[in-house]
């Protein structure tokens, strides 16, 4: 069941529902369920109001499987498709988006909770979600810490194509065990706490040429963010200069 929420407010006597009425044509089962609040003096339907609340509320038959994933998807075929899901994801697709961002790669995004999307001629479509994952058919699958049923991550992992990748949590035993089941031509990353130091309250990030970068995030979960992160950014041409000079930039 989706519910959309449109609210017309004007001078005018009336507020046409035709625009929006329109979008949901595509459905065959809608209920409608007006909200009004009218102005003593106006006698007259509520669809015709000077201040109007409308919920729209969508059944759709449980045999439906079209899905704004399977749009997506459909939009993107020739795009390298990425999927973010975990507790994490907000702050993993943050932090790539704002690396891709500084350096000027073009890519689009998608969360969930949008009930429409947008795309360009981006070559890579990164994926913030913790449903229908499996319609996006993505080629990366980074995992973190899991708000959906295993069972269900096991099937998505398993979709994961020939030439793909699973980037996982390394603390996470679950995690790993799905991730690293066997899958022919799948590869497998772990990632876990960057390796940083402490100087005067500060999170200093380190490199494997001992270059060091200060950041802004400071707790555990924030670092293994952005291992995640940078595991991610190298299969998509980032190199590590791009990487840490975007990273220190980074304001959560």
């Amino acid at each position: 069941m989706v519910v959309v929420r449109s609210f017309f407010k004007g001078n005018k006597r009336t507020a046409s529902l035709t625009p929006t009425l329109n979008k949901l044509s595509t459905f065959k089962h809608v209920n409608l369920c007006i909200n009004s609040f009218l102005k003593p003096e106006l006698n007259i339907l509520p669809i015709e109001v000077a201040l109007l609340e409308i919920q729209f509320t969508i059944s759709l038959p449980a045999n439906i499987t079209y899905t704004l994933a399977s749009s997506i998807y459909q939009q993107s075929i020739d795009k390298q498709r990425v999927i973010v899901t975990g507790a994490q994801s907000g702050l993993i697709t943050s932090l790539v988006r704002h690396v891709l961002t500084t350096n000027q790669r073009k890519f689009d995004f998608v969360a969930d909770g949008q009930l429409q999307a947008t795309l360009t001629d981006a070559p890579v479509l990164i994926v913030e979600a913790q449903h229908q994952l499996a319609d996006f058919h993505h080629h990366i699958l980074l995992l973190s810490d899991p708000t959906i049923d295993l069972k269900e991550l096991d099937k998505v992992a398993d979709a994961t194509p020939k030439g793909g990748l699973i980037i996982y949590p390394q603390v996470n035993k679950e995690l790993k065990a799905i991730a690293t089941r066997e899958r022919p031509d799948v590869q497998v990353i772990p990632y876990d706490t960057y390796k940083h130091e402490k100087q005067q309250g500060k999170t200093i990030l380190i490199t494997s040429t001992n270059e060091k970068f200060p950041i802004a995030l400071t707790t555990a979960s924030e670092l293994a963010c952005i291992s995640a992160a940078r595991e991610l950014l190298k299969k998509i041409g980032i190199s590590s200069g791009q990487f840490y000079r975007a990273v220190s930039t980074f304001q959560p």
